[in-house]
């Protein structure tokens, strides 16, 4: 099965923030990714979740993104 990714970001944010998107993520099912140090990826952040295909994908992407928004931390992607 395939890896669907979404709400990617350059964004630099604290570990605390991480920490706090990965719990709201894991509510869903979907893992928050980052933010990654390694060199010319300094800041980039994803969710990430097994991919299931249409509509499912875009559901969970919804969901994950409307509770981040809800939780006050400053949206880098809207919901569809």
């Amino acid at each position: 099965m395939s890896e669907y990714m979404f709400g990617v970001s350059t964004r630099p944010i604290s570990t605390a923030e991480a920490n706090r998107r990965d719990k709201i993520a894991r509510q869903f099912g979907v893992t928050f990714v980052g933010p990654l140090t390694t060199a010319g990826n300094e800041g980039r952040s994803w969710y990430a979740t097994e991919g299931r295909g249409h509509p499912f994908d875009g559901e969970v992407e919804r969901k994950v993104l409307a509770a981040v928004a809800d939780s006050g931390f400053v949206s880098y992607c809207s919901p569809k």
